[in-house]
C-alpha cells in the first residue's frame, strides 16, 4: 500500500506573478528543498523549508539561460543551465547568498540539455548535443572534463545522473542516429563512470524505431538510486506523437536491465497534451496521467503497479509541462516539484510527501532540590 500523507498540498515557489514558470527542478540539503526554474528567460531558485515555509521569493541567479538543473553537496548547492549552448554554473550557500560569479563548464558551443548529482566527492555534470561529454566539478570551481560516451551517435535531449558509491557515478541518457530521414532509432542506455572519470561500456536499456506512418521515440530517461539498484525512467511516444507512456525499470550498480520495463504513467489525447513523464526519490515513482501527478509502486516481479493521485484540482499540470523533478528527503519522505496551471498559466509548486514529524523537544534539565 502506498502511503502518501502530504504535508501540504501545494507550496508556491513565488507569490502569484504574471509571467510562465518553466522546467523546475529540485534538490535538497539537511535542512530544505532547493527549486530551481525558469521565468522570464531568467533563472530563479528559492528554498522551501521542510515544514513548507518559504525562505525566498524567486532570487534571480542568472538573467538568462534554460533547463537549470540543480544539486547540493551537504554543504552547498551548485545550479547550472545552458546559456547559448553552453553549461553555466554557479554556487549557492545554504543560507540563498551566491558564492561566486557564474562560470562556465564547457567550450563547445553546442550543448543540448544538461545535467548535474554530487558524487562522492565532487559534482558531476553531463551534457547533450554533437559534443557530449561530462565534467568533475569541485567547490573551487575546478574543472576536469572528458568525452564520457564515445559513441558514434548523437546524444540527444534531456539526461541524468545518480551517484553509484564511493566516487563513481552512472548516468543515462538517450542517443540518436539521423534525425534528416526515417527510420528514426532512438535509444535510452546508462554508462557508469568510475572514479577517475574513466567510462564503462555502456548498456541499451529500451530502443525504438519511427517511421513517417508511426512516430515512436524515446526520451528524457531518469535515474535515482533504489537500495542496491537503481531506479530508471523515461517517456515513450507512440501513435503518431500523440500518445506517450512513462516507463520504469530497474537496473543493477553496473547499469545493467534486472526487470522488464512497466508502465507507471500514461497521456493521451491532442498533440497539446503533455508527455507522460517521470520522477523518482529513492523507490517512490511520480508520474503523470495528463491532467494528474501520481505516486506508484511497481513490483517489477510481477509488472504490477499501484497508483495514488497526489494532484487533483480542475487545472492540472500545465500544458507546457516539460519537466517532474523529485528528491528523496533526509530523514525520509520526498519533495517533487512541477508545472501547474493555476488558472491556465504554468506556475511552479513543490509537495513534500510522508514528512516525518519533528521530534519533540527535549524537555529542560532540572536540578535536584536541596533539603
Amino acid at each position: 500500500m502506498i502511503l502518501s500523507l502530504l504535508l501540504a498540498a501545494q507550496i508556491a515557489v513565488t507569490s502569484p506573478g504574471t509571467t510562465p514558470q518553466l522546467q523546475p527542478w529540485v534538490a535538497v540539503d539537511a535542512q530544505q528543498a532547493v527549486v530551481v526554474w525558469v521565468e522570464s528567460g531568467q533563472i530563479r531558485f528559492s528554498r522551501i523549508r521542510f515544514d513548507g515555509v518559504r525562505l525566498d521569493d524567486g532570487r534571480v541567479v542568472s538573467e538568462r539561460g534554460l533547463y537549470p538543473r540543480v544539486a547540493s553537496s551537504g554543504t552547498n548547492f551548485l545550479i547550472i543551465w545552458v546559456d547559448n549552448m553552453e553549461v553555466m554554473g554557479r554556487f549557492v550557500r545554504p543560507d540563498g547568498s551566491i558564492a561566486g560569479d557564474a562560470f562556465f563548464i564547457t567550450d563547445v558551443h553546442s550543448v543540448d540539455f544538461a545535467a548535474v548529482a554530487w558524487v562522492g566527492s565532487r559534482y558531476v555534470v553531463a551534457w547533450s548535443g554533437p559534443d557530449a561529454g561530462a565534467a568533475e566539478v569541485r567547490t573551487g570551481q575546478s574543472i576536469n572534463t572528458i568525452k564520457v560516451f564515445g559513441t558514434d551517435r548523437t546524444v540527444v535531449g534531456d539526461l541524468a545522473i545518480a551517484p553509484a558509491g564511493g566516487d563513481d557515478a552512472i548516468i543515462a541518457y538517450n542517443t540518436q542516429d539521423t534525425i534528416t530521414s526515417f527510420p528514426i532509432t532512438t535509444t535510452i542506455s546508462t554508462i557508469l563512470m568510475r572514479a577517475d572519470m574513466e567510462p564503462e561500456t555502456p548498456h541499451v536499456i529500451a530502443t525504438q524505431i519511427a517511421t513517417a506512418q508511426d512516430l515512436t521515440y524515446v526520451h528524457t530517461p531518469r535515474i535515482a538510486p533504489d537500495g542496491n539498484a537503481f531506479l530508471l525512467g523515461w517517456t515513450q511516444l507512440n501513435g503518431g506523437g500523440r500518445t506517450s507512456y512513462a516507463i520504469v525499470t530497474q537496473v543493477g550498480l553496473d547499469g545493467k536491465p534486472l526487470f522488464d520495463p512497466v508502465m507507471a504513467g500514461s497521456s493521451f489525447g491532442s498533440s497539446a497534451s503533455p508527455d507522460a513523464t517521470i520522477a523518482m526519490a529513492g523507490d517512490r515513482i511520480f508520474s503523470v496521467s495528463y491532467p494528474l501527478l501520481f505516486e506508484g509502486a511497481v513490483d517489477f516481479k510481477c509488472g504490477c503497479v499501484s497508483k495514488q493521485i497526489l494532484l487533483t484540482a480542475p487545472n492540472g499540470i500545465a500544458p507546457s509541462f516539460s519537466n517532474l523533478s523529485a528528491a528523496p528527503l533526509p530523514q525520509g519522505g520526498a519533495v517533487i516539484a512541477y508545472e501547474y496551471a493555476d488558472p491556465g498559466q504554468p506556475r511552479v509548486f513543490v509537495q513534500f510527501v510522508d514528512v516525518p514529524p519533528p521530534p519533540p523537544p527535549t524537555p529542560p534539565r532540572t536540578r535536584p532540590t536541596r533539603h
